[in-house]
């Protein structure tokens, strides 16, 4: 099980531990943002202090229907107790735990300041 606790700002935010190359970590905060249909969005500060590969450049599409290119990284994100690979997009914003990270897992919000949420691995899902 993953758990945080809603801001004072009412964002549902998770820790998250992230790796990159030559055993550089980050113990991140981030949004779990259920609109974000990719894995997790990182500062370009961050990925630069944990060394991140660059694997590609894509197009995306954000809420307020602008585009624009993004590079996306490589790194290890801690995920329930597991280290798993994972894609990482470039934001200047405050990090994001997207859907395709979320996958498989059931998501309880307490809607109020300091309340509770909770992400929990579904019956038989793989992570």
């Amino acid at each position: 099980m993953i758990e945080g606790e809603v801001a004072y700002d009412r964002k549902p935010e998770v820790w998250l531990l992230i790796r990159g190359r030559r055993g550089a970590e980050a113990r991140i905060r981030a949004t779990v943002d259920t609109g974000f249909d990719g894995t997790l969005t990182l500062p370009s500060a961050t990925i630069r202090a944990l060394g991140l590969r660059k694997a590609t450049t894509v197009q995306s599409t954000f809420a307020d229907g602008s585009q624009a290119e993004t590079d996306v990284f490589y790194a290890t994100v801690e995920w329930d107790g597991l280290s798993r690979a994972t894609e990482v997009v470039a934001t200047e914003g405050f990090p994001l735990v997207g859907m395709s990270l979320m996958y498989g897992y059931d998501l309880a919000i307490e809607a109020v300041d300091g309340g509770r949420v909770a992400l929990t691995r579904r019956q038989g899902d793989a992570p």
